[in-house]
């Protein structure tokens, strides 16, 4: 109960995940799935983005972006700064959306 309680998860995925992959294993996905997330984020050229502008703005903004190992020119990742990136209107202007690298892949 204590685990579920340390990590916001619920009783009962703590109890299974304790009993197939032992506390230490357990302990080490929970705070796996308590990362913050690291957004995709494509560039639609078409509409006229621009990856170093878009890149730039979020780095100016204080955001935490670079550009996609995967997928290079095309997908960045997003570690902060998703508002700063809706606020300046990329997404809605059609500049970029919000997608997982692995869409990219396909």
């Amino acid at each position: 109960r204590q685990l579920g309680i340390s990590y916001s998860h619920p009783n009962w995925m703590v109890s299974r995940w304790v009993s197939r992959f032992g506390v230490e294993g357990a302990t080490k996905l929970m705070q796996h799935n308590n990362r913050p997330p690291v957004y995709g984020v494509r560039v639609n050229p078409l509409a006229g983005g621009q990856l170093p502008k878009v890149l730039e703005a979020i780095k100016e903004a204080g955001g935490d972006v670079a550009e996609s190992r995967l997928l290079p020119g095309e997908f960045m990742r997003l570690t902060a700064g998703m508002q700063a990136l809706l606020s300046m209107g990329f997404v809605a202007q059609g500049h970029c959306s919000v997608q997982d690298e692995s869409a990219g892949l396909v």
